[in-house]
């Protein structure tokens, strides 16, 4: 069992056959195409970075999460797992109904080497960060510009393979917080620290904090912009600070800060 990150909120996990995608955003588009221009996707991209995909998991339906979906599963086949907004996107590029699924809150799927739940929290809440609750208007390619993505529900996924627990955690609230082993979660809200208190999993490792509208993924650093108690701040993650407080809560968690598309064997963390 293993995992990559992908960059942005991206993850490509491999439990058992199976090789399964969680909001696979390559493209990366700059500030000034999500600003003003139509979103192509970077199909070069998707042919260096995936080669097989079964099942694809979309948290929500905001544009670096759900807008390279479409074009992946077009190439690898995969059937795709995403709200009624997600849905609605996807039919819109020409996705087949026979390889959508909706999720709801606590929608539990079951595969032969792991159940998957998505688990239904609370997005943050900014005027340039768009909600809606309303179903939107099916249209071949309407969802081309980044306004264009607008989200219903915002999912985390629950895990479970057999041999540990995994917790993709995408709510900036703790409410209904499964045990878990492992917890992939965003390092800029300070709910990763009640996170940590709460489960004291093995292995914590930080995601979506790059600067997902550069190209080029080494050079990238931490987004500039924190949430503590609910305000915002014009600060890059420290991450000695951020194992050393780790440490302090939990002892014997570990913290990975991962590469991009460098494979890690769980294994050798828990």
């Amino acid at each position: 069992m293993q995992f990559k990150w992908l960059g942005t909120a991206g993850l490509e996990l491999q439990i058992g056959s199976k090789v399964s995608l969680i909001d696979p955003y390559l493209s990366r588009h700059s500030l000034a195409s999500i600003v003003f221009s139509q979103l192509e996707p970077d199909i070069d991209a998707f042919s260096r970075n995936i080669s097989k995909c079964d099942h694809i998991f979309v948290s929500h339906s905001h544009f670096d999460h759900i807008s390279d979906v479409a074009e992946i599963s077009k190439r690898t086949g995969a059937g795709i797992y995403a709200s009624q907004s997600g849905i609605q996107i996807l039919l819109s590029n020409d996705i087949q109904a026979d390889k959508l699924n909706e999720l709801k809150d606590n929608t539990l799927i079951q595969f032969e080497d792991f159940h998957l739940r998505a688990i239904n929290g609370k997005h943050i809440a900014l005027p340039w960060i768009h909600h809606n609750q309303k179903k939107p208007t099916l249209r071949r390619n309407s969802f081309r510009h980044a306004c264009d993505f607008r989200m219903d529900m915002n999912f985390s996924f629950f895990i479970e393979t057999g041999d540990f627990d995994i917790l993709v955690w995408n709510s900036i609230a703790t409410e209904y917080l499964p045990d878990a082993d492992v917890v992939f979660i965003k390092p800029q809200f300070d709910t990763i620290y009640h996170v940590i208190d709460l489960l004291k999993p093995g292995l914590v490792i930080p995601i979506h904090w790059d600067e997902f509208w550069k190209k080029e993924i080494s050079r990238t650093k931490t987004i500039p912009i924190s949430f503590e108690n609910n305000r915002i701040k014009i600060k890059r993650v420290d991450w000695n600070h951020l194992i050393s407080k780790t440490k302090e809560i939990s002892p014997a968690t570990r913290v990975l800060i991962p590469q991009v598309n460098h494979v890690y064997r769980f294994f050798d963390f828990l």
